[in-house]
């Protein structure tokens, strides 16, 4: 009875909302429900002419799915691309499905030659090349950091 007259009081004295006094009567903690996303879940590209091809601006990942620093950076990436509301379309090249020479990709004389690799292109011109979980990362970040600031 004690315990209940604290409680009480400390319930009129802190101004409890109906969330305390709901989580008092159960304690079982609320479960998030996580979205995980799949590669199949996004538009791919298929043909290495296709990545150039394009008249807007879009962010091509290049990835594979045996690729060890690709799985460490999917969710990320896939987040991204399910959240994206920047001017950017997204696309997936997915490379052992990819037909074509990638040789015909080419920025500032690096070639496609590894994954994970995220370029951004502009009107068929690359106007950036990210190579790796940290490079993609940074620039995913500063990407959303730029929507939030606008």
């Amino acid at each position: 009875m004690k315990r209940i007259l604290i409680l009480c009081m400390l319930l009129l004295l802190t101004g409890c909302d109906s969330d305390i006094v709901v989580a008092l009567k159960d304690p079982s903690p609320k479960v998030i429900e996580e979205v995980t996303y799949e590669y199949s879940d996004f538009n791919s590209l298929n043909d290495y002419n296709e990545v150039l091809s394009q008249d807007s601006s879009y962010l091509v990942y290049y990835y594979n799915i045996t690729c060890g620093a690709c799985a460490r950076i999917k969710d990320t990436v896939l987040e991204f691309a399910a959240d994206n509301t920047t001017e950017y379309n997204f696309y997936l090249l997915h490379s052992p499905d990819v037909t074509g020479d990638r040789q015909t990709i080419l920025f500032e004389g690096e070639s496609l030659a590894s994954t994970p690799t995220l370029m951004v292109i502009e009107n068929g011109v690359i106007i950036g090349f990210y190579n790796g979980t940290i490079e993609i990362g940074d620039y995913l970040d500063s990407l959303i950091n730029q929507e939030v600031t606008e």
